[in-house]
């Protein structure tokens, strides 16, 4: 927790895991999940797929370490953690994960449909 000065009272700031927007898209053949996370170095991300939930979560450093006074902040920064449902059943071996202009993007091929094929006799 930070303490700052604003008009004589003190501003306290917490910082607490935040969750960053996410669009989840699907075509025919993949899921794409794209997060907005402007600022985060790819080092600090960590993503994993349970069942058919995939959670994403990393840190996005303080942008103004040791400044002394803040007029105005709106940017997040600290721990953030999300997890979205996939609409759909995935090939787990088929993640493919990018990091460019501030979005980390993830595209996961769908699996393919398990059927069987009944004999009739």
């Amino acid at each position: 927790m930070d303490n700052m000065m604003s008009f004589g009272r003190p501003i306290v700031f917490v910082t607490e895991v935040w969750q960053p927007n996410v669009d989840v898209y699907e075509t025919d053949d993949e899921i794409l999940v794209l997060m907005d996370i402007a600022g985060v170095d790819e080092r600090h991300i960590s993503a994993e797929i349970e069942g058919n939930l995939l959670t994403i979560q990393g840190e996005r450093r303080d942008t103004a370490p040791g400044v002394r006074v803040i007029h105005q902040r709106e940017i997040e920064f600290g721990t953030f953690k999300r997890t979205v449902r996939l609409p759909a059943e995935v090939d787990r071996d088929s993640v493919r994960a990018t990091l460019d202009r501030g979005f980390l993007e993830i595209r996961i091929r769908k699996a393919t449909p398990r059927g069987k094929t009944i004999n009739i006799e």
